[in-house]
C-alpha cells in the first residue's frame, strides 16, 4: 500500500503542516523510548504505526500545502535514492 495524504489536512499552510508533522515525530520519539524501555512485539507494531504516521503527514505536506504532483515528487524520490546510492548509503559492509 503506497503512503497516502491525510485529506483532512491538505488544505494546511505549510507552517502548520510542519506543526503537524513536528507533533508526529514526537509520537515516533515517545513510541521509541516505550519500546526501548520494553521491547514487545505490541510497543514495536506501535513504533511501526508512530512511524507511518509520520511519512503520511510528510506525504501530506509534498501533496497538500506544498501542491506538488506525484510525479514531480516520484521524480524528487529518484534524485534522493541516487544521491544516497551514490554516498553508500545503501551498502551493506
Amino acid at each position: 500500500m503506497e503512503i497516502l495524504p491525510a485529506d483532512k489536512y491538505l488544505t494546511n499552510s505549510p507552517i502548520k503542516q510542519l506543526l503537524h508533522i513536528t507533533s508526529e515525530l514526537w509520537e515516533v520519539l515517545k513510541a521509541l523510548i516505550i519500546y526501548t524501555l520494553n521491547p514487545t512485539r505490541l510497543n514495536l507494531i506501535k513504533l511501526t504505526c508512530e512511524i507511518i504516521d509520520l511519512q503520511s503527514s510528510c506525504q501530506t505536506m509534498l501533496e497538500g500545502p506544498l501542491g506538488l504532483s506525484k510525479e514531480l515528487i516520484n521524480d524528487c524520490r529518484d534524485h534522493v535514492y541516487w544521491k544516497n546510492k551514490i554516498r553508500g548509503y545503501y551498502e551493506v559492509k
